[in-house]
């Protein structure tokens, strides 16, 4: 049960962090319950295909007080029709979601924290850009040594074969940077990224980049630290992805 009455507005990828989070629960046949949304909140979140029709145990309620309500008869009614063991079964299944859940908020406000702290120590090397939606960072197949480190909004990452057949290989949110293939290795971007909606955006240029190595080992040493953890990060959930596709 989540009380949003303090939530004037969402993002897209606010509306992907619900539909993530639904399907979690979906797995353990948890119900979500969203109280006290204003009216552009759900207006949003319905806008992007989050609603009671496409799930079954999302329910909207106008105040908090309906919403405790029907959670409290569903609890009644399924301790009424489930044995001692199954009740244990769902208080560990809950637990374990609710400390998954802690984890991953605290882990990225740890990250936000950390990334914000290292780009403002990086600020005499970064240049600030102001993208508007569909403009390109860089092209797939471009020799591009920069790196962007996203602000504000989101960008694709939009792949497309010798057929002309294109794919979005991932979409980067807030705290999160791209260009590491053509900026560490040299090699030509395998990929395009493109703004999905106006955002900000920091760049640091190869030269920038030679220069903060040179004139200051320690801080290049944190940002190359960061780089190598952001980039195991992305490692993981895509074995991750691939494991849950083949089951």
């Amino acid at each position: 049960m989540l009380d949003l009455g303090l939530v004037r507005g969402i993002d897209s990828s606010a509306v992907k962090s619900f539909e993530k989070i639904m399907r979690l629960l979906n797995k353990n046949d948890i119900y979500l319950f969203l109280a006290n949304l204003a009216d552009r909140t759900q207006n949003q979140l319905q806008a992007g295909g989050f609603s009671s029709d496409a799930h079954q145990r999302l329910y909207f309620f106008a105040d908090l007080d309906k919403s405790l309500e029907h959670c409290e008869d569903k609890i009644v009614a399924n301790k009424m029709g489930a044995d001692q063991a199954e009740l244990q079964d769902v208080r560990r299944v809950k637990d374990d979601l609710m400390q998954a859940v802690y984890n991953d908020v605290m882990a990225a406000l740890d990250h936000q924290i950390k990334f914000e702290e290292l780009l403002e120590k990086m600020k005499p090397y970064l240049a600030e850009m102001k993208v508007t939606e569909g403009e390109h960072l860089f092209k797939q197949r471009d020799t591009n040594r920069d790196l962007f480190f996203i602000m504000r909004g989101t960008v694709n990452l939009i792949g497309e074969s010798r057929q002309g057949i294109t794919a979005r290989i991932r979409t980067l949110g807030p705290w999160t940077v791209t260009g590491e293939t053509g900026a560490f290795s040299g090699y030509h971007a395998p990929y395009s990224a493109i703004a999905e909606k106006d955002g900000l955006v920091c760049r640091l240029s190869e030269e920038n980049r030679k220069q903060m190595e040179s004139e200051n080992p320690e801080l290049a040493a944190e940002f190359h630290r960061l780089i190598i953890i952001m980039i195991g990060n992305q490692l993981m959930k895509a074995s991750r992805a691939m494991v849950e596709a083949t089951h």
